[in-house]
């Protein structure tokens, strides 16, 4: 009997050892991992904590807490939800700053995303691969406009195209009066936009900016910008117009790059230096006017100081159509300069 009741003993140890496993996985550990159907929590230096999938890996709907263990869950692990291939939702609270690289690489079921208006940084990849994604809302043009985006797969309009302010589909993008910055690759990809307003304040367009709203019609560039940064209207294929104003004196690299049904332009009397393929694959541009035909020149080379290049003589510019044909063919890959001394006719 004495044997029976230690064998008896012996096996309730070993089911509670068993029960008390089952638990630690159920439950976070030191470090906030979880499984079993759980988000993983990693506490980070600044006593906030980074969030991943865990083991939630079979979930289709994932809602990211606030806080967890009393503390603020500020960003979104590296990799986070990468191949989470059957996520279809994911409800990203405001208490979350930044968004890792590759968090939610090649999740191919995701279809919508809200980006909080706390998010002020989005790692590269972070929605590459996302095919599937349809609609990317904010609550806040200025706050978008300030996102760090690390590179084009960054930004979950690359797949998803349709930019959503609150509930209302963003045809006409209004820039707020504030804004002096519209970050590189801010609305790369919009597509449901045909039209840009921008502010009074506006100083800076980043790289890439539109690249690829592909729906731009017409753009007004107000007078208190001073840069454009390269491609930043790159592949918007639609656009028809745009206003160049005085305050700037760069034309960058490919910035209307494949703007295929530009009609026409007016360089200002402001610009100092168009780069390299600026108007490259423009292949509706026709007429081009330069307020201020004096002292161009062109040189294969960025390092080439202005007015040491090849002469333009201004009659040249006296054809609007010859000088559309220079700047999107026969000259496309040269630097032009314009210095402050003028050229003999």
């Amino acid at each position: 009997m004495k044997i029976k009741a230690i064998k008896i003993l012996s096996l309730l140890i070993t089911i509670s050892f068993l029960f008390s496993l089952v638990a630690c996985t159920d439950n976070a550990d030191n470090t906030g991992n979880q499984g079993n159907g759980q988000l993983s929590f990693n506490k980070l230096s600044n006593d906030t904590y980074e969030v991943s999938v865990g083991g939630a890996t079979a979930k289709d709907s994932i809602v990211i807490p606030e806080t967890y263990q009393g503390l603020p869950v500020t960003r979104i692990a590296d990799r986070a939800f990468a191949n989470c291939t059957g996520l279809k939702s994911i409800t990203i609270p405001e208490s979350v700053t930044e968004i890792g690289s590759y968090a939610f690489y090649f999740c191919t079921a995701l279809e919508s995303v809200k980006i909080p208006v706390s998010v002020a940084k989005i790692g590269f990849g972070a929605f590459t691969s996302c095919h599937k994604l349809d609609k990317v809302y904010t609550d806040d043009v200025a706050k978008w406009c300030a996102i760090k985006f690390e590179n084009e797969g960054a930004n979950p309009l690359k797949h998803g195209h349709n930019l959503y302010v609150g509930e209302t589909a963003a045809e006409t993008l209004t820039i707020p009066e504030g804004v002096e910055i519209i970050e590189k690759y801010a609305f790369y990809g919009l597509r449901n936009s045909t039209k840009v307003v921008m502010p009074s304040s506006l100083k800076t367009i980043g790289a890439f900016a539109f690249s690829g709203a592909s729906s731009l019609t017409t753009v007004d560039i107000p007078d208190s910008v001073t840069n454009i940064g390269d491609s930043a209207f790159a592949r918007c294929t639609s656009l028809l117009k745009i206003t160049l104003p005085n305050s700037l004196s760069t034309i960058g690299n490919l910035t209307f790059h494949y703007c295929s049904s530009l009609t026409d332009i007016t360089i200002p009397a402001s610009i100092t230096s168009i780069e390299s393929y600026a108007f490259r694959d423009c292949t509706s541009l026709s007429m081009v006017m330069f307020e201020d035909p004096n002292g161009w020149t062109i040189a294969e080379s960025s390092g080439a100081i202005a007015g040491t290049g090849t002469p333009i003589l201004p009659k040249t510019f006296e054809s609007p159509e010859t000088v559309a044909s220079y700047l999107r063919q026969n000259y496309r890959s040269y630097y032009w300069t314009r210095s402050t001394q003028s050229i003999a006719p």
